[in-house]
């Protein structure tokens, strides 16, 4: 990374050096006005490598300053614009492209050649531009369509909520966060099918929430929200299944060797080891 954001500096510091004005550079402008003997164009032969020059000055002390501001930590969106726009600035100055003086084939009305090569790159960078940017607003419509879910979860709308995060799962299958919801939205349908007695529809919901938290467990393996979330789970489970304390108790267990500073987590699991009627444990 380190050696990538050198050869970058390296390489804008050097176009924006080597800037030409209309295609021409001052050693260019000198070797002509040497060639005619007339004062005069001589005269603005001068005045335009000087302006050439004052130009180049101008963009590279720009540049610099750009530099030392990253330097020193101050760097925001407009500044790392700048840091790409400067050099930009320069190849557009003039046409800073090498390429043979007698190679006008690929010459467009525009006047400016165009390779194959250059057609390729351009291509390329599009496609990879265009995938970026699809990815990127996918991401944007499952965070979206995630908040929807979970204020609909929070309102109590677990069938409406479950519709929504079947969207955003489509979209990335493989968000501990996400995987997460969806089980909290299960396993408290669950709960509600236990209280209206359809004990079977409530096995099925519970088995189901069990196995996307135990997905966003595995994918999150150290992230103490999602095991608190999990023991939640557990406990909300245990009013269909008694057995689910332990599991909540061992999973408290494991958030508190990642987070033994969290004071919530060790009341918690104080609460785990009474329900399961080790008051001694949840004592200590």
């Amino acid at each position: 990374g380190l050696l990538v954001y050198l050869i970058l500096i390296a390489f804008s510091a050097y176009q924006i050096s080597n800037a030409k004005f209309l295609g021409r550079s001052p050693k260019d402008i000198s070797a002509i006005s040497k060639q005619i003997p007339n004062s005069k164009f001589q005269k603005l032969g001068q005045l335009e490598q000087l302006e050439i020059r004052s130009i180049r000055l101008a963009l590279l002390s720009g540049y610099l300053s750009i530099l030392v501001t990253n330097f020193f930590g101050f760097s925001v969106v407009p500044i790392s614009l700048f840091f790409f726009l400067f050099p930009a600035m320069a190849a557009a100055i003039g046409d800073s492209i090498l390429r043979p003086k007698d190679d006008t084939k690929n010459i467009e009305p525009g006047g400016k050649a165009i390779f194959p090569t250059q057609k390729l790159t351009i291509l390329t960078v599009l496609s990879i531009m265009s995938y970026v940017l699809s990815r990127t607003a996918g991401y944007w419509y499952a965070d979206l369509l995630y908040a929807k879910a979970k204020l609909e979860n929070d309102s109590g709308n677990y069938t409406e909520g479950l519709k929504i995060l079947t969207k955003v799962i489509d979209i990335s299958p493989y968000e501990a966060l996400y995987l997460n919801e969806v089980a909290q939205a299960k396993g408290n349908l669950a709960v509600v099918f236990v209280e209206q007695g359809e004990t079977d529809m409530a096995r099925k919901l519970a088995e189901s929430a069990l196995t996307d938290s135990t997905k966003a467990a595995n994918l999150s393996a150290h992230d103490v929200n999602i095991k608190r979330e999990r023991a939640n789970l557990f406990t909300k489970l245990s009013s269909l299944d008694e057995s689910y304390l332990v599991n909540a108790k061992e999973t408290l267990a494991e958030a508190v060797a990642l987070a033994p500073s969290d004071a919530k987590l060790f009341y918690n699991l104080a609460l785990s080891y009474g329900r399961l009627g080790d008051y001694n444990k949840a004592i200590q």
